[in-house]
C-alpha cells in the first residue's frame, strides 16, 4: 500500500516473470488445441505438454522443459477459456453399454430356425472371436477438449505396434 502511495503499481498489477510461455507462445499452444479438438482429434495431456515444449524450444534452444507441476497450474489456469480434460472412454465400455438381452435371444431364436431349415449339424459351427491391441496405449486416457459432449477420438502422435488375436471354438466341442 506505501508503494501505491508512493506511485509506484500495486504487485497484482505487475506481470509474472515466472511463466513457463509467454502470451504468444500460450495462445499458439491454445489455438493448437481447439484445432485438433475441432477436428475431432483432441490432443492427450502429454501431447499437450510435448508441444508446448517444442514451442518454447523454438524461440530459445536449449531452455528446460516444463515441470509436471507447470503442466497442472496451466490446464487449471486454462479452464475460464473452456478447456477441460476428460477422460476418453474405450470402445468396450461402449459396447457393453449397447448390449440388450432381449434383442441377442431373438437374434438366436432367428438364427437357430435357419440351422433346422438348412439342416446346419453342430459340427458344421465354428465360432471365431477376434481381439486386437495397439501396444504402449492405454485403455483409458485424458484428453484436453472445449467440447465435452463431443465423442473424441485419440491421435497418437507416434507409431504403434498392433497384435490382433483369434479364437476359434466348435459348437460341437
Amino acid at each position: 500500500m506505501s508503494n501505491q502511495l508512493k506511485g509506484m503499481p500495486a504487485l497484482t498489477a505487475k506481470k509474472p516473470t515466472n511463466k513457463g510461455l509467454n502470451l504468444i507462445q500460450e495462445d499458439t499452444l491454445l489455438y493448437w488445441i481447439k484445432f485438433l479438438d475441432d477436428t475431432g482429434f483432441s490432443p492427450t495431456k502429454p501431447m499437450v505438454i510435448a508441444y508446448a515444449n517444442e514451442i518454447r524450444m523454438r524461440d530459445a534452444p536449449g531452455i528446460r522443459a516444463l515441470s509436471r507441476r507447470w503442466a497442472a497450474r496451466w490446464f487449471k489456469a486454462q479452464r475460464k477459456n473452456g478447456l477441460i480434460i476428460k477422460k476418453t472412454k474405450s470402445i468396450e465400455v461402449a459396447r457393453q453399454a449397447a448390449f440388450n438381452r432381449g434383442l441377442i435371444a431373438v437374434w438366436f431364436q432367428k438364427l437357430y430356425k435357419v440351422y433346422v431349415k438348412k439342416g446346419i449339424q453342430a459340427d458344421d459351427i465354428l465360432n471365431f472371436d477376434e481381439t486386437g491391441y495397439q501396444i504402449g496405449v492405454a485403455r483409458d486416457q485424458d484428453i484436453t477438449t472445449f467440447h465435452p459432449d463431443y465423442r473424441s477420438t485419440l491421435l497418437n502422435d507416434t507409431n504403434y505396434e498392433h497384435i490382433t488375436l483369434t479364437e476359434t471354438i466348435s459348437v460341437a466341442g
